[in-house]
């Protein structure tokens, strides 16, 4: 039992740190660019010696770490070896579908497209924004995705109502587009737990590949009593809340008589016919809104003249606005004397 044993070379453990010049990595050291190098001393100099292809950088605690990420970057042999190890990986479009084909596709972290998800995931699933800084959702993020930094409530909701006002300016822009008339329906929604009743507007209309297309344009709460004169207050206040571009150029020529008199000239010489003033509406007025959206809307080819040749109010924060006038106006059809709960 004490004969000794031959070991080959090949046998004999290596140190795990044969390089004396080589210095730990501490906890001071928490960024994540630090996995690509190592800590090395130079003669009296500290130096950041690359994993990938031997460089040496500043490495000193007065260096920071931004020309070190900026090499990674740049790094030709950290280049092909990620190039290498890119893993591909199967998505779908519709995950909802499952006749939807698969495609494959590099993965890619994006910050932004994380938050996106995340508030879309919130406003799906009717979670709790304080979710958010729940311990354990952010200890599951980081182990999806360790790059990931789990936004504030403050911070999400915003991204919430960011994508709220995403989603109403891109069902603003398929009304604009729809070219025959748009009808309104309202249905009264009753929360259990509270008993307060809140109406749902929907919009309907038919596409350009003549498709029924149906959108909530608005979800309010209506007090008690829910009489007609309520329910058509509140139907009234939905579709003002629809109509702020045009209401937004009234207020524009309308604001100075140097204004109203430059809209007058450009109407003679496009709209003769036209002899009618514009006219904002009043809130204690019904069939206010409708005749300012009657006068308007005869004026068309004015508003887009104007937008097109006007240059200090092309500037005006309500330009744009009015540059999408020419196909809004198509879909404008207003009828002031319906009063059933479905109008068009």
């Amino acid at each position: 039992s004490n004969t000794p044993i031959a070991l080959d070379d090949d046998d004999i453990p290596l140190e795990t740190n044969s390089d004396p010049s080589l210095l730990p990595i501490t906890s001071r050291h928490t960024s994540a660019v630090w996995s690509d190098f190592k800590r090395k001393r130079v003669g009296d100099v500290i130096k950041a010696e690359c994993n990938h292809c031997s460089k040496l950088l500043a490495g000193g605690s007065k260096a920071g770490t931004t020309h070190l990420k900026d090499h990674i970057k740049i790094c030709p042999e950290r280049v092909c070896q990620d190039l290498r190890q890119t893993r591909m990986f199967g998505t779908k479009k519709n995950l909802n579908d499952k006749n939807d084909t698969m495609t494959l596709a590099p993965y890619e972290f994006h910050q932004e497209d994380g938050r996106r998800d995340l508030a879309e995931m919130i406003i799906l699933h009717e979670y709790p924004i304080s979710m958010v800084e729940h311990i354990g959702f952010r200890k599951y993020s980081k182990t999806l995705q360790p790059g990931f930094k789990v936004s504030s409530r403050n911070t999400t909701r915003k991204d919430i109502m960011k994508r709220y006002e995403l989603e109403k300016d891109n069902v603003a822009t398929l009304l604009r587009k729809a070219k025959g008339k748009i009808a309104l329906t309202t249905d009264m929604w009753t929360a259990d737990n509270q008993r307060k009743g809140n109406m749902a507007v929907t919009s309907h209309f038919i596409d350009n590949t003549w498709k029924l297309q149906s959108r909530i344009i608005r979800f309010l709460y209506v007090p008690a009593p829910h009489t007609a004169e309520v329910l058509a207050d509140a139907l009234k206040e939905s579709i003002q809340s629809w109509n702020l571009d045009l209401r937004d150029s009234v207020v524009f020529w309308t604001a100075s008589d140097k204004r109203v008199q430059r809209f007058e000239q450009v109407a003679k010489q496009i709209a003769p016919e036209c002899s009618r003033k514009l006219a904002l509406d009043c809130k204690t007025r019904w069939n206010s809104t409708y005749e300012m959206l009657s006068i308007a809307t005869s004026y068309k080819e004015v508003f887009v003249v104007l937008s097109a040749h006007c240059g200090d109010f092309k500037d005006d924060k309500y330009a744009k606005l009015v540059g999408e006038l020419e196909e809004g106006f198509e879909t404008c059809d207003i009828d002031s004397g319906t009063s059933g709960l479905c109008t068009e």
